[in-house]
C-alpha cells in the first residue's frame, strides 16, 4: 500500500505554495502597521523598515527552514483527513510522521522529510541525501531506539518527500526557488555508497533523472535492506551503550 501513500502524498504537495524570501525579525504584538497592495510591496517595505533579515544560507540551516514548512503543511493536510491517525516525530528522530489510516491498510506507514539543494549543473543533488542512519535503527529493525515511535520493522512501509530547490540571489539576498518535491520509497532512490564519510548514513543517488523516476541502484527492496544490513558501519560509544542496554533486554531479535 505504500504506492497509494506515494500518490497521496504527491497530490497533497502540489498545494503547498510556501516560498521563505526573508526571515521577520519583530514579533506580532510589536510589528507596526502595513498597508500594501501584494506580497512584493510589503516585502519592500518591510526590508526598509529594517524589519527582515538574509535567509541563512548554510545548507543545514536552510534545510531546517524548508523541512519545518513542509512539515507543518503535511501535518495539516494528514490531520484533516477522515479515518487518519498521525504521530509527529521529534525533529532530530525519524521518522517526521507516523501515519495510520483506513486507505492505506490500517498498517503504520513512517514518512520522512529530506532536503536537498540542487547541484549548479542542474542534473545532480549538490550533496548525496541521507536515506537512514545504518547502523542503529535500519540495522536492528525490531528494536525500539530512543526517539523512534516504534521499531523500523513495525511499519508497512517507509515513503519520503524529498525537497530539492535552487539558491537564487533576488534582490540582493539569497532565496530558495524552482522547489520540486519528490515522494518515494527509499529503496527504489537508494545507492551503494554512504552520504557521508564521516558518519554511518546511508545515500541516495545523486541524479536527479533518477530520483524522480525511482531508478536506483538495487533492484528490490529485499536487495537493499540485504547490502546495506551487512555494511561493515562504526558505531560510536552512545550508540553502543544503547544496543548492549537493548541486547540486554532481548529486545533486537
Amino acid at each position: 500500500m505504500s504506492a497509494d501513500l506515494v500518490d497521496w502524498l504527491s497530490a497533497a504537495l502540489d498545494e503547498f505554495a510556501y516560498r521563505p524570501l526573508a526571515i521577520l525579525g519583530a514579533s506580532p504584538e510589536t510589528l507596526p502597521a502595513f498597508s500594501a497592495l501584494n506580497e512584493a510591496e510589503l516585502h519592500d517595505l518591510l526590508w526598509k523598515a529594517g524589519l527582515l533579515s538574509p535567509l541563512p544560507t548554510e545548507p543545514a540551516a536552510l534545510a531546517a527552514i524548508l523541512e519545518a514548512a513542509v512539515s507543518n503543511f503535511i501535518f495539516s493536510k494528514l490531520s484533516a483527513e477522515a479515518g487518519l491517525k498521525v504521530k509527529r516525530g521529534s525533529p532530530r528522530n525519524y521518522p517526521a510522521f507516523d501515519v495510520v489510516s483506513e486507505h492505506f491498510g490500517q498498517q503504520p506507514f513512517a514518512i520522512d522529510i529530506k532536503v536537498a539543494r540542487r547541484h549548479k549543473n542542474g542534473k545532480n543533488t549538490q550533496s548525496r541525501i541521507t536515506l537512514f542512519t545504518g547502523n542503529t535503527y535500519f540495522r536492528y529493525p525490531a528494536a525500539k531506539w530512543d526517539g523512534m515511535v516504534r521499531p523500523f520493522a513495525e511499519y508497512g512501509g517507509h515513503v519520503h518527500i524529498f525537497v530539492l530547490y535552487d539558491l537564487t540571489l533576488s534582490g540582493g539576498t539569497w532565496i530558495p526557488a524552482s522547489i520540486e518535491f519528490i515522494v518515494s520509497e527509499p529503496w527504489r532512490v537508494a545507492s551503494r555508497q554512504r552520504s557521508s564519510t564521516t558518519r554511518e548514513y546511508i545515500g541516495a543517488v545523486t541524479k536527479i533523472e533518477q530520483l524522480t523516476h525511482g531508478q536506483g541502484e538495487f533492484s528490490s527492496q529485499e536487495d537493499f535492506y540485504k547490502y546495506w544490513r551487512s555494511f561493515d558501519f562504526r558505531i560510536g560509544k552512545a550508540a553502543q551503550r544503547q544496543l548492549d542496554k537493548l541486547l540486554s533486554q532481548g529486545n533486537l531479535l
